[in-house]
Order: C-alpha cells, then structure tokens, then sequence
C-alpha cells in the first residue's frame, strides 16, 4: 500500500525509503517481534479557516503483556489537514 518512492519514519527516528525497504523491515519487525499497541489522544484541533487545520495528538506504545503506555515511546504528533 506504499508507493514506489515513500517514506515511513519509526518511533524511534530511522528512516525507511522506498516499497521494497519498507516491506523487508516491517516483514522483519512482524515476524519476530510481539508489536505493542498503538495508541493515541488527541490533544488539540486547531482550525485555521474552514478549510485548514492543524490536529495535534499524543501517541504511544502500549508493550505487549502490559497495561500502561511505554512513556519512552510518547512523541507529539502533528497533522495539517
């Protein structure tokens, strides 16, 4: 579901460039990896007119086996829409 030329970039800062990277390490990551839940809060909407906006959320990873966020893994998220 990624085009030829995207770019996914992890919790952690790498960096993964092109389909066919992204599909081999995410392979990699699902296959030997129990992978934590996702989960996020949105903190704030901000509209700009009635055709922008910005969403600001708090996301993290919930460890598996675990009830509570991995407070390590919390960035801020933004998004322009």
């Amino acid at each position: 579901m990624f085009t030829e030329d995207a770019n996914v970039i992890g919790f952690d800062g790498s960096q993964m460039n092109g389909r066919l990277q992204i599909k081999t390490e995410l392979k990699q990551v699902f296959a030997n990896h129990r992978v934590a839940r996702y989960v996020w809060k949105i903190e704030e909407i901000r509209f700009f007119d009635s055709q922008n906006a910005l969403l600001r959320a708090i996301v993290g990873m919930v460890p598996p086996d675990k009830n509570e966020l991995n407070s390590a893994t919390n960035p801020i998220q933004s998004l322009t829409a």
